[in-house]
């Protein structure tokens, strides 16, 4: 129902009511709450896509009683979230920030039981909203970019955590605290004769930081219409087509790297390695191929390695930085 246009949704919403009217005759219980408790969810979705957010938060407050009643966590991740983006698109942030950190903490809470690569790759897809929802309203409501890159790291940082991850009380998670997130400064000192550049895709644009042993410079590319992404897709594919006109590789490297580096090009010393965290459309990119303000490759003069996130480096603190570089772009 969020996503649907017209008679499709019309229709998505009548299911959703006819849903919601047989679950109200049946007698109360865990199962029907848990039912109860993901039709209002998505209702509340779809007030939303029509604009109607304080309708979304009413609907939503009024189902609380059926959240408390369900005891597992993925509802309180979604309810929360959805919230969270209410009250934001009511302007209410203040109120946003606690939901966030609800739907985090239940999202942490189910952190604990994922053992395998395939349960931690689902957790991402399930859970990523609302940490990237948190970040962009740090950095871009409260003007927080360093604790936004914390938050970013904090999440990035999910599969090596998840073995010492501990479950947080359902009763508890309204009342849940901000992260501990303290693994960005461990890095700092740490990145001498490299420069990270981390990205994050959010709602209408990227965030980006760059950081070494200089401190942390951030800033924010607009990308609503999505051309980051498409850029990127053309320029790989292009590269990798012999047919390809140099020229028009040049053009959209050129344009790739105004948009993505060219606000802190200052900042990029030559004799830097450029560990580069990507995020999104950019995860496929050969950021060597991106042309900067001299008109050379990127990659013609330095060297780029991807990075799996900050955090590394404060585990790997004891061993030299090339011992880790094991993923040349």
């Amino acid at each position: 129902a969020m996503e649907a246009e017209g008679d499709d949704r019309a229709n998505a919403l009548r299911e959703l009511q006819s849903g919601h009217d047989l679950l109200a005759s049946l007698p109360p219980s865990t199962v029907n709450s848990a039912r109860m408790i993901g039709i209002e969810i998505d209702r509340a979705g779809a007030d939303l896509t029509a604009g109607q957010a304080q309708e979304a938060i009413r609907r939503l407050e009024r189902a609380r009683a059926d959240l408390a009643r369900v005891g597992t966590y993925p509802p309180h991740v979604k309810f929360y979230n959805v919230l969270a983006q209410a009250q934001l698109r009511s302007g209410n942030a203040a109120a946003a920030k606690p939901s966030l950190l609800s739907s985090i903490a239940a999202a942490e809470s189910q952190l604990a039981g994922t053992t395998d690569e395939q349960s931690r790759v689902r957790w991402i897809r399930d859970n990523g909203a609302s940490y990237r929802l948190l970040v962009e309203m740090m950095f871009r409501e409260e003007r927080n970019p360093a604790g936004a890159l914390q938050v970013w790291e904090w999440f990035r940082d999910a599969p090596y955590r998840a073995a010492s991850a501990v479950p947080m009380k359902l009763a508890d998670l309204p009342n849940a605290q901000p992260l501990p997130t303290a693994a960005p400064r461990g890095a700092v000192p740490a990145l001498r004769h490299e420069t990270a550049l981390v990205f994050a895709f959010l709602t209408d644009g990227w965030a980006v930081w760059q950081v070494d042993d200089r401190g942390v410079a951030s800033y924010w590319v607009p990308d609503a219409a999505r051309d980051v992404a498409r850029l990127s897709r053309d320029l790989r594919n292009s590269s990798a087509n012999p047919d390809s006109s140099i020229s028009e590789i040049r053009k959209m490297g050129r344009e790739l790297y105004r948009r993505l580096l060219g606000p802190m090009d200052s900042r990029l010393e030559e004799a830097r390695t450029l560990l580069i965290e990507p995020d999104g459309a950019l995860s496929e990119l050969s950021f060597d191929t991106l042309v900067d303000r001299r008109g050379d490759f990127l990659g013609l003069h330095r060297d780029l390695v991807v990075s799996p996130g900050l955090s590394i480096y404060e585990r790997l603190a004891e061993r030299p930085l090339t011992e880790i570089r094991t993923s040349p772009v």
